[in-house]
């Protein structure tokens, strides 16, 4: 047990679960740990670098409209939740430069909002006609946002360091009718539990948390939000699992070659193992406020 931590999903006493290294952009060897609550299987990063900003790519957020190549990842992920907002005013959260809101127009979220930390990003999207809030503390920037028909946090709440805070704040922002969408990596699937501490989307340190979708399914309902879809085969979620295990495999065995032909043959292997249930390596979560 971590004697300075409790949970932030439940409030339970954390275990010590694994240690990782970051080995995609610094590679210095320093080892975060992580734990685990045993009450609700959330996981946290411990040992929290005080330069935490010097463990993301300086091209993380760039100037341009986006990589066209993921242009099927985004539409992928609006027709998760589109259907069910039925179009008009979006909030997204941690946007980058924007490229869901762009995307967002053709289908039908013409009025659009953003939080987002990065300066370059938001001088972007307000180009774009996006009214934005540019802020570090997404809960604070949050209070003076109006209420939308879709509010979407894809890949933003394992990131910061209070997520059942941030997740309480978006659903308040979900109008009568309109969805919750929470994006995130899922510590419950098929290819963590057998890479664990070297699967790809632990990506220490910048994972804060890996969170449960049960877990993340009971805030929003405490929030006043229905599950009404989870899935783990969207396009982005299927995108996901094909980089999920080449850390792993890279890792067991002698050669870099041996390693991609190992991840080559689990991921085919395990491919259809991850589209049965939440095994996937991602889920994307859709929560709906009841209409008035």
């Amino acid at each position: 047990m971590h004697p300075q931590m409790t949970c932030v999903s439940c409030g339970g006493s954390p275990v010590k679960a694994f240690e990782a290294t970051d080995d995609y952009l610094r590679r210095d060897g320093v080892v975060f740990t992580y734990s685990r609550c045993p009450v609700c299987g959330t996981y946290a990063l411990v040992n929290r670098p005080e330069n935490l900003g010097d463990y993301y790519a300086d091209d993380a957020y760039y100037d341009g409209t986006g990589d066209a190549s993921q242009d099927h990842l985004r539409r992928g992920l609006l027709s998760t939740f589109a259907p069910w907002a039925g179009g008009g005013r979006m909030l997204d959260i941690g946007p980058g430069n924007g490229a869901l809101l762009r995307e967002a127009r053709n289908h039908g979220f013409t009025d659009q909002s953003a939080v987002e930390r990065d300066a370059r990003s938001c001088e972007l999207m307000r180009g774009d006609g996006v009214s934005v809030v540019e802020t570090a503390d997404p809960v604070a920037g949050l209070d003076g946002v109006e209420p939308a028909d879709a509010v979407v946090m894809a890949h933003v709440i394992e990131h910061v360091e209070e997520p059942m805070e941030l997740l309480t704040a978006a659903a308040s922002k979900v109008k009568p009718g309109g969805v919750l969408v929470v994006a995130t990596p899922n510590p419950e699937s098929l290819s963590f539990k057998v890479c664990r501490s070297r699967w790809r989307h632990v990506d220490a340190p910048r994972h804060l948390f890996l969170l449960p979708h049960a877990v993340v399914a009971d805030r929003a309902r405490r929030a006043g939000l229905e599950n009404v879809r989870t899935t783990t085969t969207d396009p982005s979620g299927l995108e996901c699992n094909r980089g999920a295990w080449w850390p792993w495999a890279l890792n067991v065995m002698p050669t870099k070659r041996s390693g991609h032909n190992l991840d080559r043959v689990v991921r085919r292997s395990a491919g259809i193992l991850e589209r049965r249930g939440l095994r996937g390596s991602t889920y994307t979560a859709v929560f709906r406020r009841p209409p008035a």
